[in-house]
This record gives structure tokens, sequence and C-alpha cells, in this order.
């Protein structure tokens, strides 16, 4: 294995040399959001960057920085939520330039698997080259990788994600600070990690929106069992996300003539 290739590290015409070789770029998307009481708020943020940095030393693809910001859904302090549409238009505008500067094979690596947020990124994928039928592009997002991260019963901020930061930022983590809701919020979450929103309908009929909030008596948001967290354990998940992201590139790469 080799050192990851950073875009940010780079010149001008290394970039350009880089792209006229090998047109496949890596873009990470983290989101800044609450991980209860024993994470950091950057723990999606790494997720992407360590996992797209561990792919990018396999395969000698570069990886752009990372996206910081995208949507969240929950509202505990500690959050920063960017709509989704908002996120679909951000991402798209990286995308083109880009494609303008030679990229035909854009890899998406998010960190953050909310259910609002990928329906975001991949109705962005699928629409991309409706509005740009012109370019040459392959927009792949990498959410399968995702399913690594949760278990039966564990989701947000539970045993894998805790295992990933013991894996790549130790001193972030505070297991001695693990904290959940009540019992019955904290089972209710490992049945079904959306069940951290309060749901109401204005008024009663099929075509009209309903109004949705996070749950008032939610104050932690533990949706998993972050206690049998290891480090080993993060090491696993994230050598089985690489090496299926790595293979699923290497398929787009030889279809597309690139190796």
């Amino acid at each position: 294995m080799g050192e990851p290739i950073l875009w940010s590290h780079k010149t001008v015409a290394e970039i350009r040399e880089y792209m006229s070789k090998r047109p496949t770029v890596i873009l990470p998307i983290g989101c800044t959001e609450q991980h209860g009481y024993h994470l950091p708020t950057c723990v999606d943020i790494l997720n992407a960057e360590e996992i797209s940095k561990r792919v990018s030393a396999e395969t000698g693809i570069m990886v752009l920085p990372t996206v910081n910001y995208s949507y969240s859904g929950g509202e505990l302090h500690g959050t920063v939520n960017v709509s989704p549409n908002v996120l679909a238009l951000y991402i798209e505008e990286i995308c083109l330039s880009l494609a303008s500067q030679g990229a035909k094979n854009i890899i998406i690596i998010p960190g953050h698997g909310g259910s609002e947020n990928m329906t975001a990124l991949l109705a962005f994928r699928d629409m991309f080259l409706r509005k740009h039928n012109h370019l040459d592009v392959v927009i792949a997002v990498m959410n399968a990788y995702l399913m690594n991260l949760c278990g039966e019963g564990d989701w947000h901020a539970g045993r894998a994600e805790t295992s990933l930061m013991l894996y790549w930022a130790p001193h972030l983590v505070h297991l001695d600070r693990i904290s959940y809701d009540s019992e019955e919020l904290l089972d209710m979450m490992r049945k079904n990690p959306d069940a951290y929103q309060d749901i109401q309908k204005i008024v009663d009929s099929p075509q009209a929106g309903p109004r949705i909030r996070q749950r008032r008596d939610i104050q932690v948001g533990v949706m998993g069992y972050p206690e049998e967290a290891s480090a080993q354990i993060g090491k696993e998940i994230a050598d089985k996300s690489v090496k299926e992201i790595v293979e699923t590139i290497k398929e787009i790469e030889r279809q597309r003539g690139v190796l």
C-alpha cells in the first residue's frame, strides 16, 4: 500500500499531469453532526476522509478535500444542517468544475448515511447526465459500504462508528462519557434510526406534507451499542469497506478504459 494522493497538497502542474493520465477522482462527503456524549461532531467527516485516503493509497486515485457539511436531520447542539436540495446543487457545481478539468470518473464516498441525505445524493447522481448529457462523466456514489457501519440495532454513534473512531482517532473518543436517552427511546431508535423524528400531520390529507422535527425528549441521540466498540472492530470495518470500494472502482475504470 502506498500513500494517499491528496488534491489539496498538489500544484497546478501536478494536478494537470495527474488528470491527463488518470481521470478518476474521489470526493469524500461528510456531515457535521452530534454523535452522543462520547464522540465528536466530526465522526462522519473522518469516516469519509479516512476511508477515501485508504482507497487512494490502494489505487493511486487522487482525493479531493472533504465536504464537511450535509444534512443530518437531527437538531441537537453541534449539528449543522445543510438542506438536501442545497447539498445536491453544491455537489453538482463541484462535479461540473471537475469535469471541466478532465475528470471522467467521479467517485463520491459519503460518511453519513441518513435517509434524506442519501436520497439527495442518489437523485443528484441520476440527474447529472440528464442535465449535462454532453459530458463524458460517470458519477458513482459508494453508499453500499455504509451497511458495514450497521448491525442489528446498531446505528448512529453505536458500536461500528465508535469502533472506527477508536481505530483512526482514539484521542477523540471518550468511552467514560457514554450516555443514553431513556430505555424506551433507545429501544425505539435501535429498531428504527428514523424514529428520532416527530412527524405531525397538519391536515388529515394524504396530499399534504407533515411537519417533521426531532423529538423534543431526545437529548443524547445514541442509536446503538458503543460500549461494545473496539479499535480492532474498527479496523475490520475499515478494511472491508475499502476492499469493497476498491473493487467497484476498478470495475468502473476497467469499463471506462482507464486501466
